[in-house]
């Protein structure tokens, strides 16, 4: 990674100097390069100040709904939370969730991704859970449940989801709708023979 940076730096100087003080993607795309190898060496703070200056021009070249933007937030998200910035990770993953839900070629192992990582923004570290906060994704959460229902094959994967959004539904205190989802999850699992689901 050492090596890599100087590279990458040099790229991200290029593209910014091409674009000559405007905002321009393949400058952003050159950051969000530089902050994930600053993030690997452990200099949360540089890649947090690259990928949000990449964010800012994503949404701007791009377009707030950018599957570029919904990225550069969840690379925000990490190095926030990395830092240890609780409420500004969540405001970042809770976009990049909103985002990646509504891509047209949606990947669930990111949702997946996302949803772990802001519910452990809410569960880890703390001494006071506050659980009021869980709703503010209950509306994601459930156009995801709806996607994978419609979309995907009812397996071992779409399971793992379920059983994600019905845990964020527990602490939220929907327990209804929990159970329901639990109860879509569990036979699924059951019948995963690919993985030991046990």
């Amino acid at each position: 990674h050492n090596e890599a940076l100087p590279v990458c730096l040099k790229a991200y100087e290029f593209y910014k100097e091409r674009a000559n003080g405007a905002p321009a993607s393949l400058q952003a795309k050159a950051g969000i390069s530089c902050a994930k190898i600053y993030a690997k060496l452990g200099k949360l703070k540089q890649a947090e100040t690259y990928i949000r200056e990449a964010v800012e021009m994503y949404e701007i070249t791009c377009g707030e709904t950018s599957p570029l933007t919904a990225s550069a937030y969840h690379e925000l998200g990490k190095v926030l939370w990395g830092q240890r910035k609780r409420e500004d990770a969540q405001k970042a993953l809770k976009r990049a969730y909103e985002l990646e839900a509504m891509k047209d070629a949606w990947d669930l192992v990111t949702l997946l991704e996302v949803h772990n990582l802001l519910m452990d923004t809410h569960l880890k570290e703390t001494a006071n859970i506050d659980r009021a906060k869980f709703a503010d994704y209950f509306a994601t959460t459930d156009y995801v449940v709806g996607r994978v229902r419609k979309e995907l094959p009812q397996d071992g994967n779409a399971a793992v989801y379920y059983k994600a959004a019905a845990e964020l539904k527990s602490w939220g205190g929907r327990y209804t709708e929990a159970k329901e989802l639990f109860d879509i999850a569990i036979p699924l699992l059951k019948a995963e023979t690919t993985t030991d689901c046990t």
